[in-house]
């Protein structure tokens, strides 16, 4: 079996999401490494300054100067409220032991005593440095954490610690990253639904195009285009517009005459099956009269074929405004003209003298020469049966009248020709 690919829609709705969701990927991984840092950002510096104001409380207390690190147990409240407020941790080391603390053990208490990691000591105690991370161990708990040396005398005897729970900023960081990506990936849905309803738009005007050029190539010139496809102000609007007058001309081309532009046979044939179905189905009455220029031979013979030709379309324009919005005009073949009324048979016997005597009254202006032409005219209703049997009954009254003077109509054989020509 030959593998099908995607259809034009579904090559184009991806055309208009795959670069969405990219984006959006992108734009996700941007918007959450941004809030991290911005979040990391700002607890480093919300840290440090409490690091800073720890050091410079102690600093100023003549209390804790005296008693060191008993001091904080005559003044528990002093950084537990902090701790309460805040959620920041606050500890004061000697050398690398916690001797002032709100951290706690498993079991609740103090953990006074205990040591700062390997890495804080290499970067805080060793090599006097600030030093922050934001995945410290403290007392056995990941932390957010920022350290400050405590110096005397130059050198660092301590340090002053403060930090969040990890736990309690990626839980900050997690609400701001998923606010941001919902917000994200809402715009990013608009997006898609937009560029799906506009691709699903292009893709029906280029499917309505196709489906009437198919039609067009299959001999229907009659179709109408849709009103989306030759409306449309781009590409696609320009190529439905030139469909439209290909069709014309196509339909010109096939159902045209070139010479007087009246309706060929082959179009003619098609639009009285259409006012025969009518009449079948609805009763609506349908008449068929056929003519010929008398002695149009002579017009060639005596003036050359393009005085012939001027007589065929002068004739041709007199048929066409005679019949009017009545019905239609076909050439029939050479000098012959069929002439179709969808109207009562006694209104179309009365348009058709009314034509006989204006051709009669018209004059060919050719070469200075003002020519006379008569016509013939056989006319028929129709009453069942084919159209071909209409146009026969038709002619066979057109061949009586050329037989009997010309220059007339006939509606009836009489009886007795009728039964000769038989």
């Amino acid at each position: 079996m030959k593998r099908r690919g995607l259809k034009l829609t579904g090559r184009m709705v991806i055309m208009a999401i795959v670069p969405i969701i990219i984006l959006s990927i992108f734009l996700s991984a941007f918007i959450g490494y941004s809030s991290y840092r911005s979040i990391y950002d700002e607890v480093s510096h919300e840290l440090s300054s409490v690091c800073v104001s720890v050091f410079e409380l102690l600093g100023h207390s003549e209390q804790y100067k005296l008693s060191r690190y008993d001091y904080f147990d005559n003044n528990e409240d002093m950084f537990d409220g902090i701790t309460q407020r805040t959620d920041i941790y606050i500890t004061v080391f000697e050398g690398n032991e916690r001797k002032i603390t709100t951290t706690t053990n498993p079991d609740g208490s103090r953990a006074v005593g205990t040591k700062a990691a390997a890495e804080v000591v290499d970067t805080v105690l060793d090599g006097g440095e600030e030093f922050f991370s934001d995945n410290v161990d403290v007392n056995g708990s990941a932390f957010f954490g920022f350290y400050m040396p405590v110096t005397e005398g130059g050198e660092v005897t301590g340090m002053v610690f403060a930090g969040k729970s990890r736990e309690t900023v990626m839980n900050i960081i997690v609400s701001s990253i998923i606010g941001s990506l919902v917000l994200s990936w809402l715009a990013a849905l608009a997006a898609a639904f937009i560029s799906v309803l506009v691709a699903r738009g292009m893709v029906g005007s280029l499917l309505s195009a196709a489906e009437f050029l198919k039609k067009i190539s299959m001999g229907d010139t009659d179709c109408a285009a849709e009103e989306k496809l030759v409306t449309r102000g781009d590409e696609i609007g320009d190529m439905g517009r030139s469909a439209v007058k290909l069709q014309q001309a196509l339909r010109t081309l096939i159902s045209s005459d070139p010479l007087t532009g009246l309706y060929n046979r082959r179009a003619c044939n098609i639009k009285m099956n259409e006012l025969r179905a009518g009449a079948e189905n609805e009763g609506t009455p349908f008449v068929a009269a056929i003519g010929d220029i008398d002695f149009f031979k002579r017009f060639n013979d005596n003036y050359g074929h393009a005085c012939g030709d001027e007589v065929l379309k002068d004739v041709a324009r007199h048929l066409r405004d005679g019949v009017g919005d009545k019905g239609f005009v076909s050439r029939w073949g050479g000098e012959e003209f069929l002439l179709i009324f969808a109207v009562p048979y006694a209104e179309a016997v009365e348009a058709l003298k009314g034509i006989a005597d204006n051709i009669r009254e018209y004059r060919c202006e050719y070469d200075d020469m003002k020519l006379s032409v008569t016509m013939t005219f056989g006319i028929s209703e129709y009453t069942g049966g084919t159209v071909d049997a209409l146009v026969s009954s038709a002619d066979d009254k057109l061949y009586y009248g050329k037989s009997h003077g010309r220059n007339c109509i006939i509606e009836d054989i009489p009886e007795a020709c009728g039964e000769e020509s038989g």
